[in-house]
């Protein structure tokens, strides 16, 4: 409460600058009614807020209630410094976090410690810099009101890009509405500035993926920022899978759309209440249920709401209420909207689940059993259907060894490419092992199913064994000729067979196995091996097969291999 000889020096600071019509100082706050008080200059009041302001009491004014000065207590507790550094801390190690995590889904090769230093360099540096920008900005305008600053308070949200942003919330008293609106606008506009900047070098400079497969980035979901779309695809010809760089520069635009909502202490909140006054408030419910919604969906912005309702949802108010020139205002106010809409209205760049489709040429590979220095390889066709660049990564489960890829570059929208994929297989023993491939472009995923048999060269099974007795054989016949086989079954009974011809690239080819005739084609995208399950072979006999190659110019093996139930069989290999 205010005391008697608190009421006697407020009243007679007030008396100095204006005449005292009427005054209420049993209420509070208390209220002096003064003559004249639009037609004096601003300056006059400013001037008795400070001088209230050095005995421990605040002056503001009501719209509502013309030519009133109201007065109260200037609040003398301590600002709470602990919990905004350990604020400031946490947001620390969770922007440090946030960058690791996605550069090490997008550099999954690199080890952790030349990992931390990138992600460092590239994620955590920047976003420094872009808070850097901001509460210098912040610092120069408040002095420049002769406002005390102070640390904000920051929002750390490890579980999606670091931090949410900063809320100022510090214990100056704004004496009119434009030092609100420039307090809350200036820092609001050079973090987003920065934060565009920062994408477009990320742009520019170059860098070489090792994606992770199924990136669980936060930019998948929620999208690119609208504003930023026409630039990066001038600049990118394409948009896909981001950098850590363009990432940090990504999460300061989304920060600065949330900072640019009109809600209590966030800085549109200060330039929206500045601009518009307190007919704000009636969209501050709307504004806060939007952003619960939204938190709802995704639970990284839960925070938000929560921080925003703990602060305070009005926020502050500013001592007299003559507005900013309209020129000024209309300004400020369309940039606000750009900064607001643009960062926060995603557009989802990102393709569907069908943006590229991918095949295999030849989905199951035959090798010898026990033979440690034998791979596999199979030829993986994608075919990029999306309207963006894609750059494919590659994983095997279950997990094997040695896993190579032959030039990986990145494939244009309507382009299709063929890349060799090579490994070890986790088994050799006698069977058949099912492997999973993952094609990922950081965004979408196909999954393909390949097959390795592991077999053993059997001499109960032999090709042309009355001119080479060894298993397997190979040959090199010319281009346009027919290639004959015998195949001898040294053994008793009938066997039930399988025979898998696999050419080792895209080919159309004729093969006749004694009276029947088994023609197949293959486009790009097509199946080229052939699995004929319920051949009978009887011990003892022969079977004659021929083979045609269709197409002109083709070079390379045509594997062909006979293999009966316990995996044991022959293999021939046509060198074209």
């Amino acid at each position: 409460m205010i005391t008697r000889q608190d009421s006697d020096a407020i009243r007679k600071i007030i008396s100095s600058a204006y005449k005292i019509k009427q005054a209420d100082e049993n209420s509070y706050p208390s209220s002096y009614r003064v003559e004249g008080f639009s037609l004096t200059p601003e300056d006059t009041f400013q001037k008795v807020v400070d001088d209230l302001l050095a005995i421990g009491f605040i002056a503001f004014t009501d719209e509502n209630v013309p030519d009133t000065i109201y007065v109260i207590s200037s609040s003398n507790s301590e600002d709470r410094e602990m919990i905004r550094f350990a604020l400031f801390m946490l947001t620390i190690g969770s922007v440090i976090y946030a960058g690791y995590s996605y550069s090490r889904q997008y550099f999954s090769a690199m080890s952790s410690v030349l990992l931390f230093g990138y992600s460092s360099l590239l994620f955590f540096l920047p976003i420094s810099m872009i808070f850097l920008s901001r509460e210098v900005s912040r610092y120069i305008i408040m002095r420049r009101h002769n406002l005390e600053y102070s640390l904000p308070i920051f929002i750390p949200d490890p579980i999606f890009m670091g931090c949410l942003g900063s809320i100022s919330v510090n214990r100056n008293v704004f004496r009119n509405r434009k030092t609100m609106i420039e307090v809350g606008f200036y820092p609001l506009f050079v973090g987003f500035l920065a934060s565009i900047i920062t994408v477009v070098i990320g742009t520019y400079i170059a860098m070489t993926p090792n994606l992770a497969t199924n990136l669980n980035i936060p930019i998948t979901s929620w999208g690119y920022p609208i504003i930023l779309l026409p630039g990066i695809t001038s600049i990118a010809s394409g948009v896909g899978v981001i950098n850590p760089l363009e990432f940090a520069g990504w999460a300061g635009i989304i920060m600065s759309g949330f900072n640019a909502l009109p809600l209590g202490y966030l800085d549109g909140g200060l330039v929206w209440n500045g601009l518009i006054g307190r007919k704000i408030h009636s969209a501050h419910y709307p504004v806060l249920l939007l952003t619960i919604i939204v938190g709802l969906f995704n639970p990284e912005f839960i925070i938000l709401p929560v921080i925003i309702l703990l602060l305070g949802l009005r926020g502050p108010e500013p001592l007299t209420l003559t507005p900013p020139p309209k020129l000024q205002k209309a300004m400020i106010a369309g940039l606000c909207l750009v900064i607001l809409f643009g960062g926060m209205v995603p557009f989802h760049y990102a393709p569907p689940s069908d943006q590229f489709s991918a095949s295999v040429l030849s989905p199951v590979s035959v090798i010898q059993a026990n033979n440690s220095t034998q791979h596999v390889s199979y030829d993986v066709v994608i075919h990029n259907t999306g309207s963006s660049k894609i750059q494919p990564s590659f994983t095997v489960s279950p997990s094997a060894y040695g896993l190579q890829v032959g030039s990986v570059s990145e494939l244009a929208p309507g382009s299709w490419s063929q890349y060799n994929l090579m490994f070890d297989p986790s088994t050799k023993t006698v069977g058949m092992t099912n492997y999973t491939v993952t094609v990922s472009s950081g965004v979408a995923s196909a999954k393909i199913g390949v097959s390795v048999i592991a077999i053993n060269y059997s001499i109960s099974y032999l090709f042309n064994s009355g001119k080479l007795r060894t298993n397997p054989i190979f040959l090199t016949p010319s281009y346009g000729t027919v290639t004959n086989l015998t195949l001898f079954g040294d053994f008793r009974h009938t066997k039930n067979m399988k025979l898998y011809v696999v050419p080792e690239y895209v080919a159309n080819y004729s093969l006749t196995l004694s009276n029947l005739s088994i023609n197949t084609s293959s486009s790009p995208e097509g199946t080229t091996y052939l699995s004929f399950n319920s051949f009978e072979f009887t011990g003892g006999s022969t079977i004659s097969m021929s083979i045609t190659m269709g197409t002109a110019g083709y070079t390379g093996y045509i594997s062909i291999y006979v293999i009966d139930q316990k995996y044991n069989g022959a293999a021939a290999f046509i060198n074209y």
